[in-house]
């Protein structure tokens, strides 16, 4: 990783290609976008560079760059994502009064719209969305914060239903395997008790989530590594992304016709932007066809989440495909994290209005 990522607050307006731009769609099967090399919105001169590229056409290889020349050929121009989208799921104009903790999270009033715009223009309804991504892939991952009230939950019970007639046959969880036995007999019997479940699983919007499952004919399976206590020093390390990795992918070689609803932390959902390190999520894509989802909260307020910023005043759930959305997905989680990460790390967002509204 480079020592330096570009800001989101210097994300410049992009104009429309014109054919004098002719020669840059060149220069697109020489640009390689490692999550490294993505610079969004820079524009030099009358040259686009790589990640202006990706930015107009995608990240879909030499069939977008042979696609938006043959555009510019006929005379058409090409949009940006700085049209504003009408308001469906978010408003397309940045109050003032968020512009303070906009800033504290490093975007600026213009980044914050043009996002929006994306979200207005490519956003779907995630409860419809969730069983069509359900058919077309072995492994569905919803990612989750461990906290309640928890809108994702919320909306997993109510999805359970549709993700089996969609295929599913497993709800993979993030609880120790020890405790399958139990899991058992609560499929057995509709009861458990949730003190047999970790301490942040306990959750009653959690269990409801279970529920559905149960009720829905979905067999709950336990993935996490055994642990007596994952605080303790002395703990012998475990790596707990490959641990889950492979019991998901046990459930799927059992049979050819399995298919796993993964409901764990977020964190194990991203890709990783370390060559020394894979996520649960890098192991899965790698076996089979895998899908991430990634939670977001509007309205923090904190000013540490650029994103969950940006999306004050979302009136709706909604997803939102990273790949559809250059501007969203060039944004850090945090401009503070450690270790860079972005929101192309996942293959969706879901965008709920904040919790405590």
């Amino acid at each position: 990783m480079p020592a330096e990522h570009p800001e989101v607050e210097r994300i410049a307006p992009l104009q429309p290609l014109e054919k004098e731009h002719d020669s840059s769609l060149d220069q697109y099967r020489s640009c390689k976008f490692e999550p490294s090399s993505l610079q969004i919105g820079k524009v030099k001169g009358s040259e686009l560079d790589c990640g202006t590229q990706k930015e107009l056409y995608g990240a879909k290889g030499e069939s977008a760059r042979l696609a938006a020349k043959a555009d510019v050929a006929e005379g058409k121009t090409l949009q940006t994502p700085t049209d504003q989208g009408d308001g469906k799921f978010v408003p397309p104009k940045v109050d003032d009064k968020l512009l303070n903790v906009l800033t504290d999270a490093g975007v600026s009033k213009e980044a914050a719209e043009k996002v929006r715009a994306e979200i207005n223009q490519n956003g779907q309804d995630p409860s419809s969305l969730l069983p069509e991504l359900m058919k077309k892939n072995r492994v569905v991952a919803i990612g989750e914060t461990h906290e309640s009230p928890n809108p994702e939950r919320d909306l997993g019970a109510l999805a359970m239903a549709d993700l089996k007639k969609a295929g599913a046959t497993h709800l993979a969880i993030e609880a120790p395997e020890r405790i399958q036995p139990e899991l058992n007999e609560y499929m057995r019997t509709g009861k458990l008790d949730p003190k047999v479940l970790p301490p942040l699983l306990r959750d009653n919007d959690y269990l409801k989530m279970l529920e559905a499952a149960r009720t829905s004919g979905l067999k709950i399976t336990a993935v996490d590594a055994n642990r007596k206590n994952p605080f303790a020093e002395r703990e012998p390390y475990v790596n707990r992304d490959k641990y889950m990795a492979d019991s998901v992918g046990e459930i799927l070689d059992k049979n050819p016709a399995n298919k796993v609803v993964f409901w764990v932390g977020s964190g194990h959902l991203e890709k990783s932007e370390s060559p020394n390190y894979k996520t649960a999520a890098d192991l899965l894509k790698e076996k089979t066809s895998t899908v991430t989802i990634d939670p977001i909260y509007a309205s923090r307020g904190d000013g540490l989440y650029p994103i969950n910023e940006i999306t004050t005043g979302v009136k709706s759930p909604v997803a939102v495909e990273t790949d559809k959305t250059p501007t969203l997905s060039g944004l850090p989680e945090s401009k503070y994290a450690t270790v860079p990460h972005f929101m192309r790390d996942y293959d969706y967002l879901f965008v709920y209005p904040s919790p405590k509204s």
